[in-house]
């Protein structure tokens, strides 16, 4: 059985924000990512598919700099996860 991306998406913000993170924008620019991920035929967050996502045209280097922080923070949760329950399949 594979890791659910977005179920892991959700788990993942309700557990750093019971540690008093705020996240402001990281709800949706996850959700965001994952949609994209999912509509190109994804279903493993890679270094490619997080960079092509980041880069996409945006306001400039400051925000697409955020996004990329957002998703590889998000991206080293589910391997952690993927590690402690070994019945998850890792990423590619």
């Amino acid at each position: 059985m594979s890791l659910d991306l977005h179920a892991a998406a959700g788990d993942h913000l309700a557990a750093r924000r019971a540690r008093g993170y705020r996240l402001a924008d990281h709800d949706w620019l996850i959700r965001s990512f994952l949609d994209d991920l999912t509509r190109r035929g994804g279903t493993t967050i890679t270094v490619a598919d997080a960079v092509a996502f980041a880069r996409r045209p945006e306001p400039g280097p400051r925000w697409q700099a955020q996004q990329l922080h957002v998703i590889a923070g998000f991206a080293a949760t589910c391997t952690h996860w993927n590690r402690r329950r070994p019945s998850w399949s890792r990423p590619g």
